[in-house]
């Protein structure tokens, strides 16, 4: 992975796995990571049901709240799983990179305990596919408890002098999306990690995801939907609070108002006065956070392709 200053890193957080020592003969280049909440009602049935897919290996993220008795049952009867235990209070976000760094695959299939992956979703003719294609992530159609397909396709839009995240039902194979909805997907392990993953410094799983998408879209990654690709809520799917608040001030100022000029991004002095009357902070904590978004875009500034004025302009369907 790419350390230049300024990259989002996963903070030191010590874990510990158990189980998977049995690899499942299977010729798939694909991993899945399953990350946990709520109740384990279903924890069961869906370890069995990845197990008989023939995925090359499953990692389930579990906090430490979890019985230890409980998971090295569970490690015993599913062999080919190996549980990351991890300290709980993460966010998602930095639990799906514990989950990334100890896949073994080019491609990991990002899933939550409480979603259901449609039979035949993976076939060899989607993983050929996704080489072809070079995407970052290919984020599925999903469906909820009641089968009626939810908006999954997320698009950047302004508003007025902002930025307005629009989500929409899906409409095509191949059309972008912003983010993957709730963070499912599958990823290019390799374009993931160099990517920085998900910014553990986002508290928020709205901003952290809409943070993600937009970076990686700013450094001229690729994330569609991909219509193979369905996945079934088994509950009603989680509500994430988009209020603004400092990670989006970090967001807008990381992401929104830097501007690109040939080769290189940076954040011009210019725009800290509109930043300090409407950031909702006083002016030293505003002078602060300015500052430090300077620097980092700095550090990161040819690592930029586009500025967000260009990218809400350009988008569009994929071809």
């Amino acid at each position: 992975m790419n350390t230049t200053p300024g990259t989002p890193e996963p903070r030191e957080t010590g874990y510990t796995v158990l189980g998977g020592g049995a690899r499942p003969a299977s010729s798939s280049r694909i991993s899945v990571v399953v990350l946990n909440r709520g109740g384990r009602l279903y924890r069961a049935r869906q370890l069995q049901d990845l197990e008989r897919a023939g995925f090359a290996e499953v990692v389930s993220v579990e906090e430490t709240g979890e019985g230890r008795h409980e998971l090295e049952a569970l490690a015993s009867r599913y062999p080919s799983t190996r549980f990351a235990v991890v300290p709980p209070g993460l966010s998602p976000g930095e639990r799906a990179g514990i989950g990334f760094r100890e896949s073994r695959m080019p491609w990991v299939l990002l899933l939550w305990n409480d979603q259901r992956l449609s039979a035949g979703a993976l076939s060899s003719r989607f993983a050929e596919r996704l080489e072809e294609r070079s995407w970052l992530c290919a984020t599925p159609w999903f469906r909820g408890p009641d089968g009626e397909v939810l908006p999954s396709a997320s698009a950047p839009a302004r508003e007025g002098s902002g930025l307005r995240v629009l989500s929409l039902e899906p409409r095509e194979d191949g059309e972008k999306v912003l983010f993957p909805l709730d963070y499912t997907g599958v990823y290019s392990r390799e374009r993931f990690l160099a990517s920085g993953g998900f910014d553990a410094s986002y508290r928020s799983p709205w901003w952290q995801l809409v943070e993600f998408g937009f970076r990686c879209w700013l450094r001229g990654e690729t994330l569609g939907s991909a219509q193979a690709l369905r996945v079934d809520y088994v509950e009603a799917p989680p509500s994430y609070d988009s209020s603004p608040g400092c990670d989006y001030r970090r967001f807008h100022l990381r992401c929104l108002a830097p501007a690109y000029r040939g080769d290189s991004a940076h954040l011009p002095w210019s725009r800290f006065p509109r930043f300090a009357l409407r950031g909702g902070v006083g002016p030293a904590e505003a002078f602060s956070e300015f500052k430090a978004a300077r620097a980092w875009v700095a550090s990161n500034a040819f690592r930029f392709r586009t500025d967000a004025r260009a990218l809400v302009d350009l988008w569009e369907p994929l071809s």
